[in-house]
C-alpha cells in the first residue's frame, strides 16, 4: 500500500486494492521490472484472465512466468525469452509471451524514450486462481505515479465547511489504462452531507497509478478504494 501527505491541508491519500493476490515468486533481480516501468498500455485483468491456460484453470492452479524482453519501436516488447516457469509444463509461460504483446512503454517524452534504449525488461507474470471466481477483480499493489498537488488538494476543498474536525472520505474507482482512475464514486465520507465526497472526486482525477505490479498482477481494470483524510481545523475555534 502507498500513500503520500500533501502539505497544504494535511490531505492524506492512500490506496488499497480489492482482493487477495496469488503466493507467487519476487521478482527476479538485475534489468527494470514491469513493476518499475511507466506503461501507456498494459494487459487488463481481463486479458490476464482470457490467458489464463486451460489445464491450470481447470485444476485451479496458481502460476507465474518471468520472461525478459527487449524494447522495440513505439514502446513495444519484441524478442521475449522465458527466465523461469512455475510450475513446469502448464503453459503459463507460453501465456505470458502472448500478453507481452499488450504492453507498450510510455514513449512520450525524451526521458521515457532514453528509458527503452538501456535495455529490456523483466516481465512476471502472474495467474491466481482467486481470478476464476471472484466478483472483485484481483490485484497486486499499485504503486502511485501521479498524486494530486498542494494546490490541487486546496482547490478541490475551497468551497467545504472549515473547522468541522476531520474528515474521512473513501472513494471506490476503476483504473483505466495510462493509471487513471475512472468510475469514481464516494462509498462512504464523515461527516456526511457536506460537500467533502464530492469535493474529494476532483482529487481522484488528479491520481494515477502503476498499470503492472512487481509481483506480476494487472491493475488495469480492477478497483481501488482510496481512503483520504482530511484535518479542517478545530470546531472549537468557529466564529
Amino acid at each position: 500500500m502507498g500513500s503520500l501527505k500533501t502539505t497544504a491541508q494535511g490531505a492524506v491519500l492512500a490506496i488499497a486494492a480489492f482482493g487477495a493476490t496469488a503466493a507467487v515468486a519476487d521478482p527476479v533481480s538485475g534489468p527494470p521490472t514491469a513493476g518499475n516501468t511507466t506503461w501507456a498500455a498494459a494487459p487488463s485483468y481481463a486479458d490476464v484472465l482470457a490467458a489464463y491456460p486451460a489445464k491450470a484453470r481447470i485444476a485451479r492452479r496458481a502460476g507465474q512466468a518471468v520472461i525478459f524482453c527487449d524494447f522495440s519501436g513505439g514502446g513495444r516488447l519484441s524478442h521475449c525469452v522465458p527466465m523461469s516457469e512455475t510450475p513446469l509444463g502448464e503453459g503459463f509461460a507460453d501465456a505470458a509471451h502472448k500478453l507481452a504483446d499488450d504492453f507498450r512503454a510510455d514513449v512520450s517524452t525524451p526521458e521515457a524514450r532514453l528509458k527503452t534504449l538501456d535495455g529490456g525488461v523483466s516481465l512476471a507474470i502472474a495467474f491466481d486462481p482467486a481470478m476464476l471466481d471472484q466478483a472483485r477483480p484481483v490485484l497486486g499493489t499499485p504503486k502511485w505515479t501521479d498524486l494530486p498537488s498542494a494546490a490541487d488538494v486546496d482547490a478541490a476543498f475551497a468551497g467545504t465547511p472549515k473547522n468541522v474536525g476531520a474528515v474521512h472520505v473513501v472513494l471506490d474507482c476503476k483504473v483505466r489504462q495510462g493509471g487513471a482512475m475512472g468510475g469514481c464514486g464516494v462509498e462512504s465520507e464523515q461527516p456526511a452531507g457536506q460537500g467533502f465526497g464530492q469535493a474529494a472526486l476532483a482529487l481522484a482525477a488528479k491520481a494515477r497509478v502503476s498499470t503492472w505490479t512487481d509481483q506480476g498482477l494487472p491493475v488495469v481494470g480492477g478497483e481501488v478504494r482510496i481512503p483520504i483524510r482530511f484535518e479542517t481545523g478545530d470546531p472549537a475555534a468557529k466564529p
